[in-house]
């Protein structure tokens, strides 16, 4: 009689994935800088703001804000206060947890005078 001690079984892998988009730009309207944003995803981030900096990023998202809105107001569009022009660029940024630091999702390019 055999007695089999190691039993090989090959169960099939079964995997999923799924994509998201988070599109943020920064454009003129009517001389003011206006950010416009939309998602694909079915949630929301977790208290994301959609901020203009000026000049560069920097290094927390949170800081040197010039421009804010929250990403669930306003219907994807916010035309700031700030006079369109060069050097302005613009980033959707969310809590990386309930209560932690921000971070960036999206960033836009530097603005300039073309």
């Amino acid at each position: 009689m055999t007695i089999v001690t190691d039993l090989e079984l090959e169960i099939p892998r079964v995997f999923a994935s799924i994509s998201y988009s988070w599109e943020l730009s920064l454009r003129e309207h009517n001389g003011r800088c206006n950010l416009r944003w939309s998602t694909t995803a079915p949630f929301r981030t977790v208290q994301g703001r959609l901020c203009v900096y000026a000049g560069s990023f920097p290094l927390d998202p949170a800081t040197h804000i010039k421009a804010c809105s929250r990403d669930d107001v306003r219907g994807g569009s916010y035309i700031t206060e700030l006079p369109w022009g060069p050097n302005w660029c613009a980033a959707w940024i969310t809590r990386s947890a309930a209560d932690g630091p921000y971070v960036y999702l999206a960033k836009t390019g530097l603005t300039s005078e073309d």
